[in-house]
C-alpha cells in the first residue's frame, strides 16, 4: 500500500473511531496491519481501538458492543459529548467529556478527545474580559490613509457594519 493511501485510509478510520463506528475502525485497521505487519504503530493503533469497543468507554457507536448505558437508553457522559460535538455545540461536548474524564481519570483516549473538545469550543464570557464598545476608540476618519476616504461611523457597531457593507460592494476606506 502506498504511503498517501496508507495515510487515507488511516484517516478514514480515525474518524469512524472519533464517531464511535468501533468496528469500522477495527476492521480497517486489522486490513492495515494485514497489509503492514512491520508497523508496530498499527498494531498499537488496532489494539488500542480494539480495547476501546470491548471495554465500552465511549458506549455502543458502531455495535461494537451491546452491553452497557446505550443499550437501556442512558447515556455516557462520552456519548453525550459525542452528540454535542456532531451537532456543532463543542462548548457542551467538551463539559461532557469531563465529566467522562472525572468518571474514568486514567482513560487517555477520553482525556486526549476532551482537549481537543476544548481547543475547538468558544472562549466562554467568563474566561474572556468583556470590554464595552463604547470604551474603544475608534477614528472617525481614514483620511491618514486614504485622504478622500468616507469617515468611518464614531461607535464600533456601526463601524464594523459600515466596513463589511464596504467588503461587500468591494469598496476600500
Amino acid at each position: 500500500m502506498q504511503a498517501i493511501d496508507q495515510r487515507e485510509t488511516v484517516s478514514r478510520a480515525e474518524r469512524a473511531v472519533r464517531r464511535g463506528d468501533f468496528a469500522t475502525a477495527l476492521e480497517t485497521f486489522e486490513r492495515l496491519v494485514n497489509d503492514n505487519p512491520e508497523e508496530a504503530s498499527l498494531r498499537q493503533r488496532r489494539d488500542a481501538i480494539r480495547e476501546l469497543a470491548q471495554s465500552g468507554e465511549l458506549g455502543a457507536g458502531g455495535g461494537a458492543v451491546d452491553e452497557g448505558p446505550a443499550a437501556t437508553g442512558q447515556l455516557t457522559p462520552a456519548e453525550e459529548g459525542e452528540r454535542h460535538a456532531s451537532a456543532g455545540r463543542f462548548d457542551q461536548a467538551a463539559e461532557s467529556y469531563r465529566l467522562a474524564v472525572e468518571q474514568n481519570p486514567g482513560s487517555e483516549l477520553l482525556r486526549e478527545r476532551y482537549q481537543e473538545l476544548v481547543q475547538l469550543a468558544p472562549p466562554s464570557e467568563s474566561a474572556t474580559p468583556h470590554v464595552a464598545a463604547e470604551s474603544i476608540e475608534t477614528p472617525t476618519s481614514v483620511a491618514a490613509v486614504k485622504p478622500d476616504a468616507d469617515p468611518l461611523p464614531g461607535t464600533i457597531h456601526e463601524a464594523l457594519q459600515e466596513l463589511l457593507m464596504r467588503i461587500a460592494q468591494n469598496r476600500r476606506a
